[in-house]
Parts: C-alpha cells; sequence; structure tokens
C-alpha cells in the first residue's frame, strides 16, 4: 500500500501489518477441549509506533476508502494485531503522547 495512494484498500491489510509487526501476528491456540482460537496481542499502544509503523497507520487513518464501507478483512486485521477497528480509535492512537 502506497502511503500516498487515493485508490480504495479494500483488500486484506493483514499482510501488510504482519510484516511490520511479526511478534503481534495472532497465534492459533488449541485447548483442551480441541477448540481452535486466535490469541489477539494486546493492544497496540503510542509508544508501539515507530517509524514506518507510524506512518502505515497514519496512512490507514488518512485514507477513507479503508473506511467507507466498512468491510470485515479491515476490521479483522486491526483487530488481530491489536489495532484500533474504527477511525476514530486510530486517531486516539496517533495523538497520544508516547
Amino acid at each position: 500500500m502506497r502511503l500516498t495512494s487515493g485508490y480504495s484498500a479494500d483488500g486484506d491489510l493483514s499482510p501488510l501489518f504482519e510484516w511490520l509487526w511479526p511478534d503481534r501476528y495472532p497465534q492459533l491456540s488449541q485447548e483442551t477441549t480441541n477448540l481452535v482460537e486466535f490469541v489477539i496481542p494486546p493492544p497496540v499502544t503510542p509508544k508501539d509506533l515507530a517509524g514506518v509503523g507510524r506512518r502505515v497507520v497514519q496512512a490507514c487513518y488518512d485514507n477513507p476508502s479503508i473506511w467507507e464501507p466498512l468491510i470485515g478483512n479491515t476490521t479483522m486485521a486491526f483487530r488481530h494485531f491489536g489495532l484500533p477497528e474504527t477511525r476514530t480509535g486510530l486517531k486516539d492512537l496517533l495523538d497520544a503522547p508516547a
């Protein structure tokens, strides 16, 4: 995703987030009941955003095509990496002191 792109980003953002934060990739957990579930990392904090990560999150916030219409892939990608699932939540994260 180019940071200056005006095109729709209705694809899956998970590979981009996985490249940025490989340690935050949600892990599968299999409990004794044989149920498989995702173990979601803790929420991203302002101190977790640095360099390219901050620029990508800012680009996601700035690109209205990601948020309107909101699609399931977008919401799940943000949730699975501990990022806010709403544009307002991203703005709060970006504006918070590190």
